[in-house]
This record gives structure tokens, sequence and C-alpha cells, in this order.
């Protein structure tokens, strides 16, 4: 009996709930979905990113920066399929939420599983590393690897080849480090005096595939989702050991790494550094910013048709997202599981509502005394100090940075959190009145 063929995914702004939903789902990992999903946003510092990366002569090393959920991939997922990237560099990109656990990233991993990407993407892409590189990696996984993976990759691989030697250590050890604490503080601990020897395999990869055609480039995405401890201990301590590979690296960094007293060391160690600033829905003075609104619009059109929102589903969609790009999209992928479990055929006004009153309840758990005092300023638009509150309601998108028309910094409070905070003041008023 034939298997049952997957249907082809199409790419027309879908007609129903349940192709929506779908659509919705769609990472842009495929540059097909890119291309057919892809709105281009105008104030993106990624065309300045490319030039820098085309004139670079040098092997340098770029942060690029931004809020949670304002795009970043998606933006270095555009840099990516760029032409004139594509002609100069062998582009490789993976993300450290696919491969780490994000709770505990050191930079030992972060090095390792990037000489393991340069590896087999060179393989996938038919550019046959040279055995003695090659060599030189299983060398290095072997040491980095526990007795147990040891002796699960040789009992499996006993008559082998290279190549299939390297797919199973690869397998293994990705596997251990990501979900295993006790295999990740073995693998620092076994790599931490061969951090050396690690750069120069790197270094051996970049220039073999550079010798078959192009430079390398190493897109390592996500490393803006650790904390900002995390982040301060990896590129202040060891900017050094981060910035010594061989060949060009993007790294995305934590928007709080910025307001760090030691950014500007940090900073000093990098070719360039970027910021994706959040879509405006409103301007600084509260009026609605409507190119932003337009372009949020028509990021959900691309993937659902118009006639799939109620009167309003939409506008209430965009003014409620406040420029947040991942939750637009996930609002609306929750809005249509609502309209599907009700029977209805379109989102309302009442659904959106809905999804955005569950992350205000989420909000009224997690705030403390202290971060009253921070989001009480901002919803009063009174200035605010680059503090560790601030940075902590940053990155949990409580607060969302802006830049207005003239290029400068302002915060406003994400829509779900108004509520929270207008209570907070309430209670505050009627204490001070009693």
């Amino acid at each position: 009996m034939s298997k049952k063929k997957e249907p082809k995914p199409t790419f027309e702004p879908a007609d129903n709930l349940i192709d929506a939903y779908n659509a919705l789902d769609d990472k842009l990992s495929d540059e097909v979905a890119f291309r057919a999903y892809y709105k281009e946003r105008k104030r993106s510092p990624v065309w300045e990113l490319k030039e820098q990366l085309l004139m670079d002569r040098k092997a340098s090393k770029f942060l690029f920066s931004g809020q949670r959920k304002s795009g970043k991939t998606t933006e270095l997922r555009r840099l990516m399929h760029e032409a004139e990237v594509k002609e100069h560099f062998f582009v490789v990109y993976f993300s450290i939420e696919e491969e780490l656990d994000l709770l505990d990233v050191g930079y030992q991993e972060v090095l390792l599983v990037s000489a393991m990407k340069l590896w087999k993407q060179a393989k996938e892409k038919k550019l046959r590393p040279s055995p003695s590189v090659g060599k030189a990696l299983e060398e290095m996984l072997e040491l980095a690897s526990s007795e147990v993976i040891k002796t699960t990759v040789k009992e499996r691989s006993a008559d082998a080849g290279l190549n299939a030697r390297l797919n199973l250590w690869i397998a293994e050890l990705s596997g251990g480090v990501k979900i295993n604490p006790a295999t990740r503080t073995e693998v620092r601990k076994k790599l931490d005096p061969e951090t050396t020897r690690m750069i120069g395999l790197i270094d051996k990869l970049a220039l073999d595939i550079e010798k078959k055609g192009k430079r390398p480039l190493l897109i390592v995405d996500g490393l803006d989702k650790i904390n900002v401890p995390q982040a301060e201990r990896m590129f202040y301590k060891y900017s050094t050991t981060m910035t010594r590979p061989a060949c060009t690296i993007i790294y995305t960094i934590p928007i709080g790494l910025i307001r760090s007293m030691d950014f500007r060391q940090i900073e000093m160690q990098f070719q360039y550094q970027a910021i994706l600033p959040m879509i405006r829905t409103t301007h600084r003075n509260g009026k609605p910013n409507e190119n932003g609104r337009d372009l949020l619009r028509s990021i959900i059109l691309e993937r659902m048709i118009q006639a799939l929102f109620a009167d309003d589903a939409l506008d209430k969609l965009v003014e409620s997202s406040n420029g947040v790009l991942s939750d637009i999209i996930s609002t609306a992928q929750q809005c249509c599981g609502i309209a599907r479990s009700r029977r209805e055929e379109r989102i309302t006004p009442g659904m959106v509502a809905e999804v955005f009153d569950r992350y205000t309840a989420l909000f009224f758990r997690i705030f403390e005394e202290r971060h009253y005092l921070i989001l009480e300023a901002v919803h009063e638009a009174r200035q605010v100090s680059a503090d560790q509150d601030l940075k902590e309601l940053l990155h949990m998108l409580a607060v969302v940075e802006y830049l207005d028309d003239n290029g400068e910094v302002y915060y406003a409070l994400h829509p779900v959190v108004v509520p929270v905070v207008k209570r907070y003041l309430r209670d505050k008023y009627r204490g001070r009145k009693g």
C-alpha cells in the first residue's frame, strides 16, 4: 500500500482558518517561504550590515541586537538570502535555541557547535572537506565526549568511515550537550584548556571552505535570548575568545547587554553592532503610526485573507501587539484556534482581546514591587534609568523600546501590561487615601 503524500505547501494567503493557522506557524526557514511571506522593513539595519560585510576584507565579527520578538531572525534570513551575500559568502546559519539550553550556555559549547555546523554544511553543499580536517574534528569531538558517548559511538561505528563516524559523534554529543547538565559541565571542563586548539580547528574548517569557493560567514542566532549575566560573561570575559576564529561571524546579543557598564569595552572588540528597532504602532506623542500599522497588517495578510477577520478584528490585533512582531503572529494563530473551537469562520475583536487578556493575567503573577517603580515611570512618560530592573522588564517585553523619528530612544508599556499598572496605581492611591 503506497504512503499518502503530504500536500505541498502553497504560499497564497489562506482562505480558511486551518490553512491560516499553519501559514502563521511558518518560521520562514525555507527560502521559498521567506520570499513568499517576507515584507520589507524600511528602517532595518541589515542594509548597512550587509554593506559592512561586503566591504570588509578581514574575518571581522559583528553584533546584532534588538528586543525579543522584534524580528531579528527574519532580518538575518533576509541578509542570508541577499544575492550579493550569497555570491561572496558561504553562509552557515544556526540558532543556539535549537542546539543548546538557553538557561545554561557557555562559550565552549558555542565554539563546538560552530565547528560542527561548519563541517556539516560543507558536507551538505558537497564541498568535500579535507580528510585531515575531518580527522581533527573527530579528535576534538572524542576529547569533548563522555565515556558513555565514546562507547556508544565506537560500538555503532566499528566498520564505518570517517564521515559516518563524524555524523554519529555530532548526533550523540549534540543531544547530550542540549539536554544533560552533567554533559555540559564535562564538555566545558575538557574544552576549557583546549580553547586554542578548538579555535585552530574552526580556522582550518574556514580555510578549507574558502579554498573551495567562498569566504565562510557564520551567523550565530539565539544568543539574544540568553540572560544578561550569561551574555556579559561570554562577551566581556571571553570577548577575545569569541572574536578569534578566522571567519566572519555575526552574533546576536540581548538588548540588555547594550546597557551593561561593560558594553563599551565589549563593542570595541567588534567591527560593527546593529540594533533592530521595534515596529511602531504609535508615535511618541501617542498618535497612531499608520506606516507601522500598515506594515503589520500586510505581514498578516500575506498569510491569510482579510475575509477571515470580522470588522475591526485585524485593527484590534495590530493595535494590541504594540509592534511586537512575534506577538501579532502568535496571537492571530491562537485566534484561529479559538474561532475553530467555537465553530466560527472568522476571528472577532473579542477573540483578540481574549488572547491578550491571557498575557495580562501572566504579568499579574510575575511583577515584583521593584518592577512597579519602573513601570509607573514609563506609564507617566518620565525618564527611567537603565538599571537591572529595566533590563528585566525589557527582556520580558513588559516595556518596549522604540526609536522616534529623530532616532532617539523612548520606552512604552506593552498594552497587555497597562491594566496591571493601572490596578497597581489605583491600589496605591487608595492606600494613601486610607
